[in-house]
């Protein structure tokens, strides 16, 4: 297809969370380069609505609390004005290009713009437990097309597209993920007076993200306390909030119970400056996922020169982790975590980071390369 000119955009949520961020940052580098239009449909409200609605005219189809109503007829009026706003896009993407969905569950959109037969790509950020979404046959099967061009971040994505959903005749294009290295000199200086007063021989693990069954967080806790028994200079902290009330509290027992609580913090939800600070006060990230198809969360930290302990088997982001900047361990138990996290070494934090950084800034920083690679798009469909 020729270069195009207008895109639709359409995105699942506007959450602070990967998919989300990664797609701004991409849309804004787009838009450095190019002259391109964009028509940016978010499914569901969100706080980077405003961001994206810098980038193109963005239409909202849901706010943050839809469906939540308790009586079915507050419902209805919501439910029409999602209907018309998604008609509205309908007319508006008659004219585009091409059609990007940025994850692989927006079928209640794409099964109504398909009707346009316009060039589609579908940018997947998803493992298999995305197979147990609420409803697939309504925002995952639409989605699932032959007619498509996939693209992924990791070679475990592309494997999930092959074998869980039969696509192994798809076309199929790596996209690696956008993360500038703009505005992090204040945050650069916190970490900066944090490593000044780290005169002690401490070591800070964190885990981040939304604790939940997923993200691994009652591994995190176990090796944590494994790793203390042994080590009682290692610190851990746990950046973000709970995916539910029930898991706050199960997860606060827990650290009760194992007599972590001097040796182990849960921030709680933050905003993502906050976050990001205090990301950066610490000298490992331990991604004890269970599932993960590239997360964001191993190149904030490796922005700030900070490694990763990360699962052979916990994702995709072995394309990205190795023995040179960071620490893959065979096997996701607690124990096995807690095998690395016993032997952390100060030289080798400081000698792992360096290079984490200096992967980071190759592979994810790159802003040609990832243009080119964005650019091919056009030549695959």
């Amino acid at each position: 297809m020729n270069f195009p000119r207008k895109i639709t955009i359409v995105c699942h949520e506007a959450s602070l969370t990967g998919a989300p961020i990664l797609l701004l940052h991409l849309l804004k580098m787009i838009k450095e380069i190019h002259s391109i239009t964009f028509l940016i449909i978010i499914i569901r409200d969100g706080p980077l609505s405003v961001e994206f609605s810098s980038i193109g005219k963005t239409i909202i189809l849901k706010n943050k609390n839809y469906g939540k109503e308790k009586y079915a007829y507050k419902r209805l009026v919501p439910l029409i004005r999602s209907r018309i706003l998604l008609t509205s896009a309908f007319i508006k993407s008659i004219n585009c290009d091409l059609i990007l969905s940025n994850t692989i569950t927006t079928g209640s959109v794409i099964s109504t713009l398909n009707i346009l037969n316009k060039p589609t790509a579908v940018y997947v950020h998803e493992l298999v437990s995305v197979l147990k979404f609420p409803n697939p046959e309504k925002h995952i099967s639409p989605l699932v097309n032959n007619r498509f061009l996939y693209l992924y971040p990791s070679k475990a994505v592309k494997l999930f597209l092959e074998t869980e959903l039969n696509l192994s005749g798809s076309k199929m294009l790596q996209l690696d993920y956008y993360m500038p290295d703009t505005d992090i000199s204040s945050v650069e200086l916190t970490k900066n007076s944090a490593q000044l007063e780290n005169t002690n021989k401490t070591i800070r693990v964190c885990g981040m993200g939304v604790a939940s069954q997923r993200k691994g967080t009652d591994i995190f806790i176990k090796a944590a306390s494994l790793a203390t028994m042994k080590n009682p200079n290692i610190k851990f902290q746990w950046i973000g909030g709970f995916e539910t009330y029930e898991q706050k509290q199960s997860y606060k027992q827990m650290v009760l119970e194992l007599k972590l609580d001097t040796a182990f913090h849960f921030t709680g939800q933050l905003t993502p400056n906050k976050a990001q600070q205090e990301l950066s006060k610490n000298d490992v990230l331990f991604l004890s996922s269970r599932e993960d198809p590239y997360p964001l969360v191993v190149l904030e930290a490796a922005k700030f020169s900070i490694p990763a302990i990360v699962f052979a088997e916990g994702g995709g982001i072995t394309d990205f982790v190795n023995t040179k900047n960071g620490w893959v361990v065979e096997g996701i138990s607690d124990e096995s975590a807690a095998s690395t996290l016993i032997n952390l070494e100060i030289n080798a934090i400081k000698e792992k980071g360096k290079q984490a950084e200096n992967d980071y800034r190759r592979k994810h920083a790159d802003k040609k390369n990832i243009m080119k690679q964005f650019e091919s798009i056009f030549d695959a469909l």
